[in-house]
């Protein structure tokens, strides 16, 4: 009877290194296989880059369920719908390939940010090849402007574009009382324009 307190606290120290443990596990899991679907998608998204080298500029990319463009998405975007794709994570990707160049070029990127009253601001960055080629705040007076970007001759060169966007403070339409869509929304992508610079 005197070692019941002892086996009691051996018991519940061990329930406790069991919980800690499996938490770790799922953690560790769960955010290797989000990594492991991202790196599939933009593994995929390399593939059709190259296989789809856009031969003439000035060019539009179009992301709705019917364009011509869904392959070069990568990791970060839900399924595209009529309009266009929304972004499902913080970050996403896309991989574009061009005929190599040695003029600068401009991106713009005609895209909807989930903004509105309950769900007031959104901010946007982008990289080209590594490069930080702009920056964004949105709100309800801006959220349906496009996303302009110069490309400097260098980044521009090589022709094979990873455009890498950033996305802060998406927010579920289900959680802001908006409707039944769970989904974390950031920016609705419809299409992608590029040209020369100047142009």
């Amino acid at each position: 009877m005197n070692d019941q307190p002892g086996r009691r606290w051996l018991l519940t120290v061990a329930l406790l290194a069991l919980g800690l443990s499996y938490i770790a596990v799922f953690t560790f899991f769960k955010m290797n296989s989000t990594d492991f679907v991202v790196r599939q998608h933009n593994e995929r998204a390399l593939v059709h880059r190259d296989q789809h080298v856009i031969g003439a500029l000035p060019a539009r990319l179009s992301f709705s369920v019917s364009g011509n463009s869904v392959g070069y998405l990568g990791g970060g975007w839900y399924l595209p719908e009529t309009e266009g794709v929304w972004s499902a994570m913080p970050d996403a990707w896309i991989e574009i390939g061009l005929l190599p160049t040695d003029s600068a070029l401009t991106l713009r990127m005609d895209c909807i940010a989930f903004v509105n009253e309950a769900h007031p601001r959104i901010s946007i960055s982008a990289d080209v090849n590594g490069v930080r080629v702009g920056a964004w705040v949105r709100d309800p007076s801006n959220g349906s402007e496009s996303l302009s970007m110069h490309l400097p001759e260098r980044t521009a060169a090589s022709g094979k574009l990873t455009v890498h966007l950033h996305v802060e403070h998406a927010a579920s339409p289900f959680h802001l009382l908006m409707g039944n869509d769970i989904r974390r929304l950031g920016i609705l992508l419809k299409s992608i324009e590029i040209s020369a610079a100047g142009l």
